[in-house]
């Protein structure tokens, strides 16, 4: 038992000491990721144990995890909820401070939080689908889709989905997007739209797969090809083909959900609250909303190939970056030694999930506040996972 259990901390350590990044102190709602935090010493992959562990986890195994994690989450600010699973199972899952203080709402597992940037990866999974029904390639130029830019018979879909085209993060100009007609009383696609004239109007700021650079703008545009290309509202494509086969029945898009609701997590960084909301503004690139069941839903049916085969996966999951980028991504996923994972920051919203390829294991960290943040927590965890003697 005390071998089984140090197996079962093992993947835990490894899989959330690579698991978050650091997050920049800029005024941008949508995340912008940098490499995955490395602060605290990992174990080498070839001291690790290779053999999965195939029973469900028992009892006392899942009370060892409360014995270590909630201390320590009992000594940060994060508000929201840890889940760590394997093979669909729930090894430990704790919700922490409130969903809503003006309610006195906790956090729990039916929480609907906004995942941000982790909503990239469905908008990736929605083109290797559309792909794989033989409605475009990867390597067609985005001319197809957009005559009218300049640029377009330069980039192909794959550099927009690895970060390789050089257009510029609409995200990062919020100011100069506002003069194209972005207005919080105005409808999602007049929005969107608005912020695809401005794409269109900004040279690039390197030539395509010259190197990589994250850009929100690609995932906006990627969500605008599956619109055109299946026929059918983006929404309408993600619900069809992803949330509906999984059963995600709480899984939504921002500006379709009821945040006004009881189960949705609110915003309690205070300088957050008051954040316009524009509608559209985060099509494809950060617009999901969920709660940690659906999720996990999400993950084990990433990693058992249920929506994707194991070779789309695998392609997904490539890392694409070439000498002297910075930025380890692949299609909706960043990558390491360890997994592939990624992280959401939307509003005081933040989020991670990591899939362990080492283990197997998954790690869900959703949180509606930017106190305690996770890179923080993810340091905390791991001194007191190295700490512990079984």
């Amino acid at each position: 038992m005390k071998k089984k259990c140090m197996v079962i901390f093992l993947a835990v350590l490894i899989l959330i000491s690579v698991s978050a990044c650091g997050e920049s102190d800029n005024s941008t709602d949508i995340s912008t990721p940098t490499q995955a935090v490395t602060s605290v010493e990992t174990i080498p992959l070839s001291e690790i144990e290779t053999q999965p562990i195939t029973e469900e986890p028992t009892q006392k195994e899942k009370s060892l995890f409360d014995m270590i994690l909630n201390p320590i989450l009992a000594k940060t600010e994060f508000n929201g909820i840890v889940c760590i699973t394997y093979g669909g199972n729930v090894l430990y899952e704790k919700g922490v401070g409130k969903a809503d203080t003006d309610k006195n709402i906790a956090c729990t597992s039916d929480t609907i939080f906004c995942i941000g940037s982790n909503s990239k990866q469905f908008t990736a999974t929605a083109i290797m689908l559309l792909q794989q029904e033989g409605k475009l390639s990867v390597d067609d130029t985005i001319d197809k889709c957009f005559s009218d830019y300049p640029y377009g018979n330069q980039i192909t879909i794959h550099h927009l989905l690895s970060m390789r085209s050089g257009i510029k993060d609409y995200a990062q100009s919020a100011e100069e997007i506002l003069q194209f007609g972005v207005s919080e009383t105005a409808e999602a696609k007049t929005n969107r739209q608005a912020i695809q004239k401005w794409i269109f109007s900004q040279e690039l700021n390197f030539s395509p797969d010259e190197q990589n650079e994250y850009s929100n703008s690609n995932y906006m545009l990627l969500a605008e090809i599956v619109e055109q290309v299946s026929g059918i509202p983006y929404e309408d494509y993600i619900r069809k083909n992803i949330f509906e086969p999984l059963n995600m029945d709480s899984t939504s898009f921002l500006d379709m959900y009821d945040t006004a609701s009881d189960n949705f997590a609110q915003p309690l960084s205070e300088a957050e609250e008051k954040t316009h909301r524009y509608k559209g503004a985060y099509f494809g690139a950060g617009d999901i909303v969920a709660n940690v069941k659906d999720i996990n839903k999400w993950c084990t049916a990433v990693r058992n190939h249920t929506i994707v085969s194991e070779d789309i996966l695998t392609t997904m999951t490539t890392n694409y970056a070439k000498d002297g980028d910075r930025l380890s991504y692949g299609y909706g996923y960043m990558t390491d030694d360890y997994g592939f994972y990624h992280i959401g920051r939307v509003w005081s919203y933040r989020s991670v999930f990591y899939w362990s390829t080492v283990k197997d294991y998954n790690l869900i960290l959703m949180s509606n506040s930017t106190y305690g943040n996770l890179e923080e927590l993810t340091n905390l965890v791991n001194n007191g996972l190295l700490s512990v003697s079984l």
